[in-house]
């Protein structure tokens, strides 16, 4: 017996988590789950333009001829691997409007229109979500079995800004559910795949996101409208909104707590690798509270993460330089993981070294810190390999901001 395409025989091996894993990132498919291309009779009208004019009679019987054309064996087999390469795209395209010989002259405007962003259409549930998902952090890529640019169709409709990557097939020529796709996203975000939701509308393709790791969410086909794809389920599934997130300075009772969480994330990811010194430091947030300025993230009054603001000059810079400023030690509860905890406390340091006027943000990583880069160059670092240093076994590579 199978159950979702599983053997039966290797599917008590499987592990599972006793607790359930928070949902920080989100992956969508593009055509069919946030888009919708323009319906036919409209491609065909774009297609033409202002100098061919067409009777809603005609339409119809092209629309028709179109669809007929579809089912043809030879139409069929060029739509073989069209998603792997621009060229096999657009040969599969051609092949397609070609098969009606009305349209075969406009077999070159009917494919741009299919590319173009005037081909598609948001449902309007897109941009409600997606701002959603960018007002609660959560970051957002688009996988797609696409041969073209997906960006400026984003972009003309305004919602670029809400998508952090996009992964195209065309540029790996491989399609989902290859685990290519979804690995290079969710390197891409610095997210863990299990802490990972693909959406999409095809169970074979978005829905295999599952054996690579990831969890998948395959929407309805029915009750689809340009007004309402479902999409607000994402939203069910990733839980209640989280509560408000404060970034302030740690009061000097909150400093051994805040020392506590530094310590015990760095230990919980591994950072440490027995170097009990630098656990004794940040523990000791109550020292760098003396020469630096310590941070802590609240949520619902309780403290869920830490990071120590250094200037240039003072004990606990170790890199910035005049003019500059540097965070350290920055360190999120394990409770709070996939919240945008890290990335609030990296802007609000942003926020402190412009008000001080300076010029450039500095950091110093552990090389093995792989989602804290991630997060860094999202939010804007970019790598200063000529500033990397060491100390002792421990090598450090370097970001900086300018401001």
């Amino acid at each position: 017996m199978r159950i979702a395409g599983v053997p039966a025989a290797g599917y008590g091996d499987i592990p599972f988590d006793e607790e359930p894993r928070p949902i920080e990132a989100v992956l969508f498919d593009f055509s069919g789950t946030l888009f919708h291309a323009v319906d036919d009779t409209e491609w065909i009208r774009l297609a033409a333009g202002p100098g061919r004019s067409f009777g809603d009679d005609e339409l119809a019987r092209l629309v028709g001829e179109l669809e007929s054309a579809w089912r043809r064996p030879e139409v069929r087999a060029a739509q073989e691997g069209r998603d792997l390469s621009v060229e096999a795209h657009r040969q599969a395209g051609l092949t397609w409007v070609r098969a009606v010989p009305e349209l075969a002259p406009l077999a070159g405007g009917l494919y741009g229109v299919l590319t173009s962003p005037e081909g598609w259409v948001p449902f309007e549930d897109s941009g409600r979500v997606l701002t959603e998902l960018r007002r609660r952090g959560i970051p957002v890529g688009v996988v797609s079995n696409i041969a073209w640019d997906l960006r400026p169709i984003f972009r003309h409709h305004g919602l670029e800004h809400l998508v952090d990557v996009f992964v195209h097939s065309h540029d790996f020529a491989v399609t989902k559910p290859d685990p290519t796709l979804y690995a290079m996203a969710c390197a891409k975000l610095g997210a863990d795949p299990r802490n990972t939701l693909m959406v999409g509308d095809t169970p074979a393709a978005d829905g295999g996101a599952a054996y690579s790791g990831l969890r998948a969410y395959v929407l309805p086909i029915t009750g689809v409208t340009a007004r309402r794809r479902g999409l607000a389920d994402v939203l069910r599934l990733l839980g209640p909104a989280p509560v408000r997130l404060t970034v302030r300075p740690a009061e000097p009772h909150e400093l051994p707590v805040a020392g506590a969480i530094a310590e015990g994330a760095y230990r919980h990811e591994g950072y440490l690798d027995g170097d009990e010194e630098y656990a004794v430091e940040l523990r000791d947030a109550a020292s760098r509270a003396e020469r630096s300025e310590v941070l802590v993230a609240v949520s619902d009054g309780a403290i869920v993460g830490t990071v120590t603001y250094c200037p240039a000059g003072t004990a606990h810079a170790q890199i910035a330089g005049p003019g500059e400023a540097e965070f350290r030690m920055l360190g999120v509860a394990p409770i709070a993981r996939g919240r945008n905890v890290g990335e609030r406390m990296v802007h609000a340091c942003l926020e402190r070294a412009r008000a001080a006027g300076a010029h450039t943000l500095r950091l110093s990583s552990y090389v093995k810190m792989h989602p804290a880069h991630a997060l860094y160059e999202r939010v804007g670092f970019r790598r200063t390999p000529d500033r990397d240093w060491s100390e002792g076994d421990f090598h450090l590579i370097t970001y900086a901001m300018a401001l």
